[in-house]
This record gives C-alpha cells, sequence and structure tokens, in this order.
C-alpha cells in the first residue's frame, strides 16, 4: 500500500492509501483476493499478460492519481 496522505471525513483526517500491484512477483495463489475487504479483485484464467518487460507489470494507475 503507498501512502497517498489524508482525507478529511466529517472532523477526522483518515488515512488514504492506494495498492500498488507488481504483477511480476505474482504466484496466483489467491491471497489478495480472499483478502480484499472490498470485492475488488478477482482471479480468472485470463492469461493477457505476457510481455518481455517486468516494468510492464506493475500496475500503477491506483497510485497516480
Amino acid at each position: 500500500m503507498i501512502d497517498k496522505g489524508t482525507r478529511k471525513v466529517g472532523d477526522r483526517e483518515l488515512p488514504v492509501k492506494r495498492p500498488l500491484f507488481d504483477l511480476s512477483t505474482c504466484i496466483f495463489c489467491g491471497e489478495c483476493v480472499d483478502n480484499c475487504a472490498f470485492r475488488a479483485l478477482e482471479l480468472t484464467k485470463q492469461f493477457e499478460l505476457a510481455t518481455p518487460n517486468k516494468a510492464d507489470l506493475i500496475m500503477r494507475k491506483a497510485v497516480e492519481n
């Protein structure tokens, strides 16, 4: 998780964190899916991530906003 600062909710400041996924280290165990409290992840049988460049497997979209 990448710390993105804080956000004011009511009268409290809450931390804002975003996930950084490095799929080059994924072993397809499904732990991230099982532990996602928001049900935002799922494992599928679609393998569209083939690339010779490991840097392409780092998903930064959530942390760039």
